[in-house]
């Protein structure tokens, strides 16, 4: 009998199932976990610390690198690579996860849990901030190390699976977490990170801050870190169709 062993394709299957987990944060995991007997479309709320990064003057950059032509433009892609691959580093050995990347600026997340208070989260954000500033110090690109500035929220986060059509799903995240970590950070210069009134309110003990207008602040330290929570258990088999219409 001809065709593939089963084996064979067992094998990479799972190496297909587990490179496409990768790139599905752990919310999305918990919604897909087929023990969750979860129906879609699916909404489901949580509180959550919101971190977002921005390169500054990423725009004045690129017009720069792409003059040099393709060897410009091919610098400053694998240059973006390596930044995105370390933020993202850096948030998930504190808890958070990668969310979003786009243009300039990352999004990361930090759903409050049972072994993970929304006042830790909101700290654990604070101190990748501070990490990305620290270590962007390095990483050099034409000549000069990039700069970023910063802004952490706190607060509901509603996180929505739409779509259906041929078996797709798109994942959404909106609520007040997200739209004060935006206002937040229109207010940050380069190197600073600013946190919103609802993140004051809450950690502003653990936090040396300079008050800002509308209720926010400027971290200038944390005062008392938070530890990083216990890594989540692992989701149920989630079946590899699935994996292939959820993953973008």
């Amino acid at each position: 009998m001809g065709g593939e062993p089963v084996s064979a394709w067992t094998d990479e299957s799972s190496a297909e199932c587990e490179r496409l987990l990768g790139y599905m944060p752990c919310y999305r995991r918990i919604t897909f976990d087929p023990r969750g007997g979860r129906t879609f479309p699916n909404v489901s709320t949580a509180s959550a610390a919101v971190l977002r990064s921005d390169i500054v003057g990423f725009t004045q950059l690129t017009d720069r690198m792409v003059k040099s032509g393709i060897a410009g433009t091919e610098q400053l892609a694998d240059f973006m690579n390596q930044v995105i691959n370390r933020m993202a580093e850096i948030a998930w050995t504190l808890g958070g996860e990668l969310v979003n990347w786009e243009g300039d600026a990352g999004t990361f997340v930090w759903f409050s849990q049972a072994c993970l208070s929304l006042d830790e989260a909101t700290i654990l954000a604070i101190q990748t901030a501070s990490i990305i500033h620290r270590e962007a110090k390095s990483w050099m690109v034409d000549g000069a190390p990039v700069r970023f500035r910063s802004a952490v929220s706190c607060g509901s986060l509603s996180h929505f699976e739409i779509g259906g059509k041929n078996g797709e799903w798109r994942s959404v995240l909106a609520g007040p977490a997200l739209s004060d970590v935006s206002s937040a950070e229109k207010t940050a210069t380069p190197g600073q990170t600013v946190i919103s009134g609802a993140a004051v309110a809450l950690v502003k003990g653990r936090c040396h801050c300079v008050s800002l207008d509308g209720g926010m602040a400027r971290v200038v330290g944390v005062v008392r870190p938070a530890s990083p929570p216990e890594a989540p258990p692992a989701s149920g088999d989630i079946p590899l169709g699935v994996l292939r219409k959820a993953v973008p």
